[in-house]
């Protein structure tokens, strides 16, 4: 009931929120001419992931030793971040902003800064608010507002090899299988970041044609997990990812 409350509240907050997204220059990676149906609103969105993904960054490679020190609570035994405030605890009820935000959920800067793309994609996707962008009527929209609200998530999308990151995740999945449920409920929207990161026309440029295959192949067998952990209603899916402008993704589509 706590979750169905959240997304709920999510979704308020990005359809009044996104009608004020200003609309910035093209798109390196997704372009809507030739699109028919998209708002201004998602237009703008695209142009700004668009921008930001040309502002790359890489980890400064801070010793990982002294920021354990420093934050010992936003680390696992393991050495994955984790975050040690969660949803349903009276100190998340306290830091809950009046849009969703929760400042108790948001990484030190340097951490983000520091670890590699692998560990800051696994932060990224075990966010407790990561679910609210993929309820927006417009992905992109929804994707622009954690960039501008959750530091991590902006800095993976400005990461160099964020992309080969996301495509080994994606195809290191085994869905439906007892290592990796398809019950899981924020399956959906990890393959969906996945999918965005590895979506760019850069992307499909750095790739191998042997690697572009196997990316699509799994993009099709995952289609239908997809529109079961979204009960049928999966607005947003790789294959609209690259369908916008001349993205050469497309010349694989089905």
């Amino acid at each position: 009931m706590k979750k169905e409350m959240l997304i709920l509240a999510a979704c308020i907050m990005f359809l009044t929120g996104c009608s004020a997204q200003a609309e910035k220059g093209a798109d390196s990676s997704f372009s809507s001419e030739g699109q028919s149906g998209s708002s201004p609103a998602e237009d703008g969105a695209m142009a700004f992931l668009g921008e930001l993904a040309e502002d790359t960054v890489t980890p400064d490679e801070k010793d990982y030793k002294e920021l354990k020190k420093k934050y010992p609570e936003w680390f696992g035994k393991d050495g994955k971040i984790v975050y040690p405030v969660l949803p349903g605890s009276d100190e998340w009820k306290e830091a809950s902003g009046d849009r969703g935000t929760n400042t108790s959920c948001q990484i030190p800067e340097e951490i983000v800064n520091a670890v590699d793309t692998k560990t800051l994609l696994d932060a990224v996707e075990e966010y407790p608010l990561l679910y609210a962008y993929a309820h927006n009527d417009s992905y992109a929209a929804g994707l622009q507002y954690l960039a501008e609200t959750f530091y991590g998530m902006n800095v993976l999308l400005r990461r160099e090899d964020a992309y080969r990151v996301a495509a080994d995740s994606y195809l290191s999945r085994q869905l439906g299988t007892s290592d990796e449920s398809s019950d899981d409920s924020g399956m959906l929207e990890r393959l969906l970041l996945e999918e965005f990161l590895f979506s760019r026309e850069y992307a499909y440029q750095k790739f191998s044609e042997e690697e572009r295959q196997k990316i699509l192949e799994a993009v099709e067998k995952n289609h239908d997990k997809e529109l079961q952990l979204a009960d049928g209603w999966l607005r947003y899916h790789f294959y609209d990812m690259a369908a916008y402008g001349d993205n050469p993704w497309q010349e694989g589509l089905p």
